[in-house]
């Protein structure tokens, strides 16, 4: 493997790293120790997953010529940009489909880990065309990948809306919300269990307001069973 792959694989899997400390203080800042504690350990899992399958794949990249190499990155790319446009078109599309706003929440911290994310896209997009005037396809899949993650970090917010809810990245109707509870000293911080999901993703989590818990309370009460 050439040092530019030994030095890919080493950013990766610090980028990992960091994004794994960073959610975790995230949560637990959030969601309180508890309730953030075991909320990370659902996720380790999937997280081993990830670390695995790059893993793999960077070992992969030494086993294949360079002529097919470049194509293959290019084609990786090119999914990647077409992946996050029509993700993020279907997520706004989803989001109007369920009806006027009832009650939004504060955006948490995970709002500032997206919209970070997304930067430090964009910046790669840029980066790409500086050292490659040419290199426009792994350009535009980081372009496309910092646009959807800077909105969602900016402009999104956990919403209770009539037909559902709306949380970051994701669109749930009400048919899909199997029960709900408080959790955390406080009793402040909503926990959702959704139906049709992985284990690791079974459940929502979100720390309310004490001020607007009570009108949350109520909307749940009617679209949910407790």
């Amino acid at each position: 493997m050439s040092l530019f792959y030994a030095a890919f694989l080493a950013l990766l899997v610090a980028s990992l790293a960091v994004g794994l400390l960073l959610g975790g203080k995230l949560a637990i800042t959030d969601l309180g120790p508890q309730v953030g504690a075991e909320h990370l350990r659902r996720r380790r899992p999937l997280a081993i997953l990830v670390a695995a399958g790059i893993l793999l794949f960077a070992i992969g990249l030494g086993f294949v010529p360079e002529v097919d190499l470049t194509l293959l990155i290019d084609i990786l790319f090119l999914l990647l940009a077409i992946f996050a446009c029509s993700a993020f078109a279907i997520l706004l599309l989803r989001r109007r489909g369920l009806g006027s706003v009832l009650l939004r929440l504060p955006r948490s911290r995970k709002h500032s880990l997206f919209t970070v994310s997304g930067v430090a896209f964009i910046f790669f997009a840029l980066m790409t065309l500086l050292l490659d005037s040419w290199n426009y396809i792994q350009a535009l899949g980081w372009l496309s990948l910092g646009v959807a993650f800077s909105v969602i970090g900016i402009f999104t917010a956990f919403e209770i809306r009539e037909s559902g809810i709306s949380v970051l990245d994701d669109v749930l109707p009400w048919t899909r919300v199997a029960s709900h509870s408080w959790e955390g000293s406080d009793r402040t911080v909503l926990t959702l269990e959704i139906t049709r999901r992985p284990g690791a993703f079974r459940t929502i989590q979100w720390k309310v307001p004490a001020e607007r818990k009570h009108l949350l309370i109520s909307i749940l009460e009617q679209r949910i069973a407790s």
